[in-house]
């Protein structure tokens, strides 16, 4: 009887508390609206896009060297 108490206490310890853990915050969090996180995520995805298109400086650098080498080629100051 007392091992059989035992072990039902250890299942309800490691496997049911650990289940629980998973189960519980999904059902807090699948009950409110994620507007403001979508948004967010939105806004981030956007902003890595930007940095992401921007020229590199050793782009910069060679186009600078460029028109500078067309400059003199040219005559120009």
């Amino acid at each position: 009887m007392q091992i059989a108490f035992l072990l039902i206490l250890n299942l309800m310890l490691f496997v049911g508390m650990p289940v629980w853990l998973f189960i519980w915050p999904g059902q807090i969090h699948g009950s409110k609206p994620r507007t403001r996180a979508s948004s967010a995520v939105g806004n981030a995805l956007q902003e890595l896009d930007r940095l992401l298109a921007r020229p590199s400086i050793e782009y910069r650098v060679q186009v600078e060297d460029q028109d500078k080498l067309a400059q003199d080629e040219k005559g120009g100051e």
